[in-house]
């Protein structure tokens, strides 16, 4: 790792060197009135070219950054995002289909991963409330979102009060 680093430190150098020769034996060795020194002038050209091969891998690497980070963007997008978007449409489709148990663990799953998923935390406590009938884990789920502070719908409230009341009757 070091011995990479410091021949590409000594290539830097190396052709920053040969483009300051170049420059000075092709334009400011040359008098403005006198005719061009071939001599200087080749060389000049020559040392132009080396520099410029010795540069160019730190060159092609600076032009070419944003075009890599685009391709990777586009062709491996996995590393953008840590956790996946939000899309309820499918325990939607479940809860449709009456596949409580999947659309519950599909919301669930959701709720882990966006935990400020409202409609996630609506239709799971829903679920819990009234279909598998399981008040303890609706108000589990209830607390949970106020923890958060989420904002509910009232009739999800209403539901998870009455579950409440049913469950302890005074």
């Amino acid at each position: 790792m070091q011995t990479g680093r410091l021949t590409g430190i000594f290539r830097t150098l190396g052709g920053l060197a040969c483009l300051c020769a170049a420059w000075y034996l092709g334009i400011h060795q040359q008098a403005p009135d006198a005719l061009l020194d071939a001599g200087s002038v080749l060389l000049g050209a020559l040392l132009f070219v080396l520099g410029m091969a010795l540069l160019w891998p730190l060159l092609f690497q600076i032009a070419m950054k944003p075009l890599f980070a685009l391709a990777d963007q586009v062709f491996s997008p996995s590393d953008r995002e840590s956790k996946p978007a939000l899309n309820l449409k499918l325990p939607d489709h479940y809860l449709n289909e009456g596949r409580h148990e999947e659309a519950l663990a599909e919301y669930l799953e959701a709720i882990r991963h966006h935990p400020r998923a409202r409609e996630a935390y609506e239709k799971a406590i829903w679920l819990q409330a009234s279909v598998f009938q399981n008040p303890a884990e609706a108000e589990r789920l209830f607390k949970k979102a106020r923890r958060r502070k989420l904002t509910l719908d009232p009739a999800i409230e209403n539901l998870v009060r009455l579950t409440r009341t049913s469950q302890h009757p005074l």
